[in-house]
């Protein structure tokens, strides 16, 4: 094909060139402007490397065999073919174009002629689907300013600002071209006619291909060392280029004065009347490197980086486009703040160009959909055309460029797979949040945690064994899921109770097996898969203080596929919840509702969430899960209060179970002495019932002509205390004067009933 001349493609542009039809002008039909939901559309093109004369682009391997008429194609030629491509697509599609974006070096190693060429064909090409000058943004890369040109010079940027500027194309305020003190703001971005999106060019090359001052001494004699150190003209030329070369750098920075110009444009940039902006930013060089390749140079990155990085987030800039690596790329970049609230997700397009041996990402079309509250970028990659075939064109996955807002005292999130770190993130979370807002925990364990154990830092956990951790946390969860319960009447907070008998009749466990079972059953299940425990006749209480009912108010379970895997997910609805204690005892109930649900339908128990609408970590009430073991053994086991009494009054002197039952006696009291320590605004789990029952059965088992225990006289104190606290408003001056009466009464129990016996 061999190399074509500059004359040959300005001829083939003008429709002249006979050869190639189908490169021939057509006429610009105009379109009205696009409708609010068309989504924008823009050209991406970058280091297209062009200059008069042409510029080989070695994509085959040439080198085994030289056959005539057999050469390289052109990167003018290849590029001219793909435009070509690209715009029958835009056509077949009835597609135009809101704009081209060009992220610089169109020259080749600062050879002239490149931003003619590339100016003349996006026009040619693209000029009927709305592409006018006005309609380009264009910024300088490294290889488009004068090599060794002074910084901010108009020499610097002559041959750029004669094609881009002159023509009327959207560029960036050049340094040492333009003047801070007469700024035309329309002249620097690119808004859509109703303002809903706006891109931006930066001029990040004003210190590239710069030579280093030399100190003074050397620089008295540096253009002096090639003819000091040979006499020959050619070996002389070889060391000026290489001297020179040891003190040329190619940096990257960004002026203040640019920064200060670039503050006034978009404060005064037109905004859309309503809903917010999408901001593009369009620049040469890039934040990061974009892949695993390294360079190593001098100012690999901008030299002024956080600045820039901190313009950018004040700017609101939802996208970043950048040229420079040849490499594309998409990431997304956090821009922190002082506060968290102030942090900005950033996405970041590295666009790709073609090289030798490279010519699958030749040239993008983005499209933006879902302006202007979620934006969504739409990336069709093309790569070079080969002669009489289509060019390779692949649609990647769209990448959404709208972040959460963040709140001040908005919702927290915490996930993860570890319950663990969850409990200690999600405890921290909850000190904070107080007075934030709701707090939402999602907890996604292996399928096979079926039993869980309390976590790391439990308050209390680290005095017992593995297994006692265990035993206990099962008995705790099987009791709040009991059925019926002696305490449902004075102690409304079970919760076996709401979901087994709701209203005294109807079990939503059951209700939501069937659900799992039927049929009908959708791929997710049915948004009715929930289950109440708030019943508004038996709880409400026209607001008053006395109301009583569980803050677990509400679950809800839905299916999800993963792989070839039903999983079952399971949320719980707070209007409460304690998370140092509470919480890891709720996350326990909701697994074993879940466990027991996915066994009845074969299916693997999934993630687990809580959302909390008070969120709290009351530190200064421990022991508030302890629920009496007396009140678990009036419904689980009423026995072992028989047992226990017939114990504690020496009617009964050998047992098997005595010394297990004298044990958790003695760890009861002492959870009374923890639970007095400082009341719970959830509510101290205070026994009433079960003490009530061990009260009777001691004086029912003690002769008449005996006498009582001798600590029966401080234990029948401690049983009226607490009837009294349960029947009182259970308010701080109620609570105190219960755990006055524990902490004088309890001792002495204790001591009456030492580990040899009563």
């Amino acid at each position: 094909m061999g190399l074509v001349c500059r004359s040959r493609i300005r001829c083939r542009l003008a429709g002249r060139d006979h050869e190639a039809p189908s490169a021939t002008r057509r006429t610009s039909i105009p379109h009205p402007p696009p409708s609010p939901m068309t989504p924008p559309r823009f050209l991406l093109i970058t280091d297209t490397h062009l200059a008069d004369g042409g510029s080989e682009l070695r994509l085959d391997d040439l080198s085994k065999t030289t056959i005539p008429s057999i050469s390289h194609p052109t990167r003018e030629g290849e590029i001219g073919k793909l435009f070509e491509r690209i715009a029958s697509d835009l056509r077949g599609k009835e597609q135009r174009l809101d704009g081209v974006l060009f992220a610089g070096d169109a020259q080749r190693k600062g050879l002239p002629g490149g931003h003619k060429i590339l100016f003349d064909l996006i026009l040619a090409n693209f000029g009927e689907f709305g592409i006018e000058p006005g309609r380009i943004v264009a910024a300088p890369g490294n290889h488009d300013v004068k090599k060794w040109s002074e910084p901010s010079s108009r020499e610097r940027y002559e041959a750029f600002a004669a094609v881009w500027k002159a023509n009327g194309c959207i560029v960036p305020w050049l340094d040492g071209v333009d003047s801070r003190n007469s700024v035309d703001a329309s002249k620097h971005f690119l808004a859509a006619h109703d303002n809903r999106w706006i891109v931006y060019p930066l001029n990040t090359s004003n210190w590239s291909q710069v030579q280093a001052e030399l100190p003074k001494d050397l620089a008295t004699i540096w253009n002096e060392i090639p003819a000091r150190l040979s006499a020959n003209a050619a070996e002389q030329e070889r060391l000026s280029s290489a001297l020179n070369g040891l003190r040329s750098y190619d940096m990257a920075h960004v002026s203040d004065a640019q920064l200060e110009v670039m503050r006034g444009v978009i404060a005064s940039a037109p905004r859309p009347e309503s809903g917010p902006q999408l901001r593009v930013l369009l620049m040469h060089h890039h934040l990061r490197a974009p892949g695993l390749r390294v360079e190593l140079k001098a100012f690999e990155s901008i030299s002024n980086l956080e600045q820039i990085r901190s313009f950018i987030r004040q700017a609101e800039i939802n996208l970043v486009i950048h040229g420079h690596k040849h490499e594309h790329a998409v990431h997304f970049d956090h821009l922190g703040g002082e506060r968290v609230e102030e942090g900005r997700r950033v996405a970041v397009l590295s666009a790709g160009a073609i090289d030798d041996g490279r010519d699958t990402d030749a040239a993008r079309i983005l499209a933006i959909e879902g302006i202007p509250y979620t934006p969504t970028l739409q990336s069709t990659r093309f790569g070079l055309a080969r002669g009489g075939l289509n060019a390779p064109m692949e649609v990647e996955k769209p990448i959404r460029l709208w972040m959460m807002t963040s709140l001040a005292d908005g919702p927290e999130i915490i996930q993860g797979s570890d319950f663990n770190e969850v409990y200690a993130r999600a405890s921290d979370a909850a000190r904070e949040i107080v007075p934030r807002g709701t707090l939402i925990v999602h907890l996604d364990l292996p399928a096979n945690s079926v039993q869980l154990d309390l976590p790391e830092g439990y308050p209390e956990a680290a005095s017992i064994s593995v297994p006692e951790r265990q035993q206990w946390l099962r008995e705790i969860v099987d009791w709040w899921q009991l059925p019926q319960s002696h305490r449902d009447k004075s102690f409304p907070y079970p919760h076996g109770s709401r979901l087994r008998r709701y209203g005294g009749v109807s079990d939503q466990i059951e209700r939501l097996a069937t659900m799992l079972e039927s049929g009908r059953s959708s791929p997710t299940l049915s948004s009715r898969a929930l289950a109440i425990l708030v019943d508004p006749i038996r709880d409400f209480d026209a607001g008053s203080e006395r109301e009583a009912f569980p803050s677990f108010t509400m679950l809800q379970i839905k299916k999800r596929q993963r792989s070839n895997t039903t999983l079952l997910d399971i949320t719980g609805f707070y209007r409460a919840q304690e998370f140092s204690q509470w919480w890891p005892v709720n996350i326990a109930e909701l697994r074993a509702i879940q466990v027991k649900l996915c066994r009845r339908v074969g299916i693997e128990p999934g993630r687990i969430t809580t959302i909390t609408t008070e969120a709290r970590l009351d530190e200064r009430a421990p022991g508030q899960v302890h629920v009496p073991i007396f009140d678990r053994w009036l419904d689980q086991a009423p026995q072992n209060l028989f047992l226990l009494a017939g114990i504690l009054s020496q009617q009964i002197h050998e047992h098997p179970n005595a010394k297990d039952l004298l044990g958790q006696w003695r760890q009861a009291l002492r959870d009374f002495l923890v639970v007095a320590q400082a009341r719970s605004t959830d509510g101290s789990p205070i026994s009433s019932e079960g003490l009530k029952a061990l009260r009777d059965y001691i004086a029912a088992l003690c002769p008449a002509d005996r006498p009582r225990p001798q600590f029966f006289s401080s234990f029948v104190s401690l049983v009226e205390q607490s009837e009294q606290f349960e029947r009182s408003a259970k308010d701080t001056s109620s609570f105190e004067i219960w755990a006055r009466v524990v902490k004088r009464v309890v001792p002495e129990i204790l001591n009456a009933t030492t580990s040899d016996g009563p």
